[in-house]
């Protein structure tokens, strides 16, 4: 059997560029973005984008500085910029492109047509313009000749019949509906990037979007989110800057799209950040609910590197540990601020439809003591018997002889850390102003306040405080540890092993002792109590697993939490207990001094509320 030797050969160029083009150009969402990047790289202040044929026809039109007409050739050769001149330029951009691909690409898969006009700087006068404008077009590749036409300064590109040369590209496109889908979100992306340029995109030569230039991104954020009530936060921390914006915990999609991340001004993917925002919510989303988030940051241009995707949507940070730690501690402290107490949620008549509770009894956690003995004032009201109850002037009576004997789970407040300077001052008073009437089903506290009712879930409000009061005890310190009379050992690959140890002081405040036993063998020594030592070998396998892809000792955190959140679910007041009216009183009064008050550990809402108004329309005496 003869076997024929292949030869080296150089590809022809149309072919590097359709490679060139597969990885730069997917989609057409992906062509959108490349186009109206080069339009933001030339300085324009408006851009118009028009989608038809389900994208596969995409124009994009801006004022920007334009391109001479003797440099429109060069402009659609590869390799070829504005943006750098040398290698070191590479680490300190400042433009959105650099690699001179894009219009090369997309000209050799599509249909091109590039229309320019050079406008000089502004300082310049107008009769320095270039008279009239040039056109270029590109049939798969094959360049035409330059023609000279009339056009108002700035440049437009325009794509047609896309992919029609590649058809195993052609064919993994998605249906019209859905590619056009993408590019829209692309293009809110880009508009969320740049507030003070106006953009306009037009579906099927219908005016889909427009968005006029604003002051501040966070003006940018409620145009195109379109969302009520969205805080805003600004942080900086040594040459870093973060601006975020976010909803409060009672807006979430089911899917994490309404995460928006962006460093440099570029729309960007990043694992770790993403997982910064989620943890940011911990304990005010349900499972399967995600927040609604935009953060913009800014960081030295040495310390992140843009230039390791081909469509430049996901970037490398230097220290990833630190970009986690700015951006969950900057938005947990500003989401503690928007939602501590009563009052901050008091803007909705009722919580929001969650997901089942995730919080029932779980195989990490050992079958936990009870951390608080509950024991009422009224021992016969501990049954969960359904019985006749005493008159709400007779509760009242005996509330205020109670209260001088607090129940047992009251004594001890939770310990909460001093406030930081940056921590606005907040009403000491907000559960415990409302007025408790009665206990309904055994299960719920009902109060009134002010014009409107409140019901509130006793089980999840306890769940909050119990909650608190275990985070607290291991952030100081003050966990109980199991030291093993044998080390529990676990075999690991040793770039994992190495990432535990790197973070040894961080799981010693956890109570976990590590030590080398091996070059692929680590062992625990000392445990916290609450701890099941089966627990800890998958959980620490996902840690060093998170540690290496994302950087830092924070995901053991999330771990304690969980841990914490499942104890404080077993050791709660239970539905269908019943508890005296001192007891409900001093539950909300611990509830003032909660985060996060009105969401249990694992973001069930504590309370539900009527307004007098909405009470009086269901009885017909108002309209």
């Amino acid at each position: 059997m003869n076997v024929e030797i292949s030869r080296v050969i150089e590809l022809p160029t149309e072919v590097v560029n359709q490679i060139a083009a597969g990885e730069v150009v997917e989609r057409p969402a992906h062509l959108l973005k490349e186009l109206v990047e080069n339009s933001l790289d030339a300085k324009a202040t408006e851009i118009q984008v028009d989608l038809n044929d389900g994208g596969r026809s995409i124009r994009v039109a801006d004022n920007g500085f334009g391109i001479a007409a003797d440099e429109l050739r060069l402009a659609l050769a590869r390799h070829t910029t504005s943006k750098i001149r040398q290698a070191d330029d590479l680490w300190n951009l400042s433009s959105f492109g650099f690699r001179g691909e894009a219009l090369a690409s997309i000209s050799s898969v599509s249909r091109l047509r590039l229309i320019s006009r050079r406008r000089q700087r502004q300082q310049q006068q107008q009769d320095e313009e270039e008279a009239g404008g040039a056109m270029i077009e590109s049939h798969f590749g094959q360049l035409q000749e330059v023609e000279r036409i009339n056009a108002p300064a700035g440049t437009s590109v325009e794509v047609r019949e896309l992919f029609v040369n590649v058809p195993a590209r052609l064919k993994f496109l998605k249906s019209p509906g859905a590619e056009v889908g993408a590019a829209r979100q692309g293009f809110k992306a880009l508009a969320l990037a740049h507030s003070r340029v106006s953009f306009f995109l037009r579906v099927g030569g219908n005016l889909d979007l427009i968005y006029g230039p604003v002051d501040s991104a966070i003006d940018r954020a409620r145009q195109v989110l379109e969302i009520q009530g969205l805080r805003y936060l600004e942080a900086r921390e040594g040459s870093y800057k973060l601006v975020a914006s976010f909803a409060t915990p009672d807006q979430v999609l089911r899917t994490a799209k309404g995460i928006w991340l962006f460093a440099q001004g570029r729309w960007i993917q990043d694992r770790g950040v993403q997982a910064a925002v989620v943890e940011a919510f911990r304990g005010t989303l349900m499972h399967g609910e995600y927040p609604i988030v935009t953060v913009w940051l800014e960081v030295p241009p040495d310390e992140i590197d843009v230039n390791i995707h081909p469509t430049k949507s996901q970037v490398k940070f230097q220290n990833p540990s630190f970009v986690f730690r700015f951006v969950h501690h900057a938005l947990r402290r500003e989401l503690e601020k928007s939602t501590r107490g009563y009052a901050a949620h008091a803007n909705s008549q009722t919580s929001r439809p969650r997901a089942a509770d995730p919080s029932d009894a779980d195989r990490a956690v050992a079958d936990p003591a009870v951390v608080e003995n509950l024991t009422f004032v009224s021992p016969e009201l501990s049954s969960a018997n359904f019985q006749q109850k005493s008159t709400y002037v007779e509760d009242r009576r005996r509330a205020s002889a109670a209260k001088a004997a607090a129940p047992t789970w009251a004594v001890h407040p939770t310990p909460t850390p001093a406030a930081s300077p940056q921590t606005p001052s907040v009403s000491p008073s907000h559960w415990s102003r409302l007025q408790v009437l009665a206990q309904s089903h055994l299960t719920y506290l009902l109060a009134q306040s002010g014009d409107e009712l409140v019901l509130i879930d006793q089980h999840a409000a306890h769940e909050r405080i119990l909650f608190e009061r275990l985070m607290n005890q291991w952030r100081n310190g003050q966990g109980e540890r199991q030291v093993l009379l044998i080390p529990l050992t676990l075999d690991l690959s040793a770039e994992k092993i190495e990432a535990l140890l790197a973070q040894k002081s961080e799981f010693e405040r956890l109570g976990l002792t590590l030590e080398t036993c091996g070059p692929t063998t680590i062992g625990i020594s000392s445990l916290l109590s609450f701890c099941r030592e089966s627990a800890l070998p998958p959980l620490l396998d996902q840690a060093a697993s998170e540690i290496l892809e994302q950087g830092g000792s924070y995901s053991f955190e999330r771990h304690v939490g969980d841990i914490a959140a499942r104890i404080a679910c077993h050791s709660a007041i239970r539905a269908g207990q019943a508890i005296s009216l001192a007891e409900m009183e001093t539950l909300l009064r611990q509830m003032d001094e909660q985060p996060f008050s009105q969401y249990c550990p694992h973001g069930r809402p504590v309370f539900v509320h009527w307004p007098r108004a909405e009470i009086e329309r269901q009885f017909g005496r108002r309209p």
